[in-house]
């Protein structure tokens, strides 16, 4: 039965070749669409990662403090649920930072080193936001033997408070495109049903049940929705090979697997949900 199921999609796809190619062609095309919104969001979490990931805070020091006091202060800090890690820079390794930094060495001029001791704190990009910047800010700004804490608040906190809207932003927009891809892939696969009126007409007339109409349309569907799906994702991963040609060596890393993996599951989903309901309109009545 699986053989003759097979064998009459095999024929739905090649009886009118020109509707196979339209329905393959439109099916990439939407899901060309749907890869764009899974770009969208693996591009949307990689911003927001990436933004927290560069947020840096200094804690400046007391130059009278002493190292116990400096561990313990180290110890308090890398202990904070949001902290990700501490660096200590000394005096003079603010120095030489300085100096490298510039190009100019200002103890020409001064005898004494006016840059502190400080740490350099990084946070978890799954923890901290705006409230939590200010909190461990405050908390750690009247320490014992902290000077004071110097971090760019006003482009941190605008940045972490657009991060979640520009996500929900981007999300909508991806939302969006799949609701049209869905129904351009449904309204395509009611086309399909329609130009083939006539033969499913003949099929009803010698004693066809429905059901031996619609299994063979759904298993042509899921072909469809195979080719397709292998068509965008080799189109999307010879693009990126052809650009890395010129902009660098491309490694297939783990997000790439996923990516391809998403879009042959969304293809196969989307050509069988949206062919299965175009096909309800199949009945045992002739048209």
């Amino acid at each position: 039965m699986i053989v003759y199921y097979i064998t009459e999609a095999y024929k739905y796809l090649t009886r009118a070749k020109l509707s196979t190619l339209v329905a393959i062609l439109s099916t990439s095309f939407a899901l060309i669409f749907l890869s764009f919104s899974i770009l969208i969001f693996f591009m949307s979490n990689s911003l927001e990662t990436k933004i927290k990931q560069n947020i840096k805070v200094n804690i400046l020091l007391n130059k009278d403090i002493s190292q116990p006091k400096i561990d313990l202060l180290k110890k308090k800090i890398s202990n904070n649920k949001w902290v990700s890690g501490v660096n200590f820079v000394s005096s003079q390794q603010a120095k030489k930072n300085f100096i490298n930094e510039t190009g100019e060495d200002f103890s020409k001029l001064l005898k004494n080193n006016p840059l502190p001791s400080s740490f350099v704190v990084k946070f978890h990009p799954a923890k901290i936001n705006s409230n939590a910047l200010k909190l461990f800010v405050n908390d750690y700004r009247y320490s014992d033997g902290v000077e004071d804490v110097i971090y760019d608040y006003n482009i941190l906190v605008k940045l972490l408070k657009l991060s979640n809207p520009i996500k929900l932003s981007i999300l909508i927009i991806a939302f969006l495109l799949n609701i049209f891809a869905v129904y351009f892939v449904y309204t395509i696969n009611k086309h399909f049903i329609l130009s083939r009126k006539n033969q499913f007409n003949t099929m009803k007339l010698v004693g066809a049940k429905v059901i031996s109409i619609k299994i063979p349309l759904l298993m042509a569907s899921l072909f469809i929705g195979i080719i397709s799906s292998i068509f965008v994702i080799g189109l999307f991963d010879g693009s990126i090979i052809l650009i890395s040609k010129y902009y660098g060596k491309f490694i297939f890393t783990k997000m790439i697997y996923i990516f391809n993996l998403s879009v042959l599951i969304f293809g196969i989903m989307l050509s069988f949900i949206s062919s299965y309901f175009a096909g309800k309109s199949i009945s045992i009545k002739l048209n």
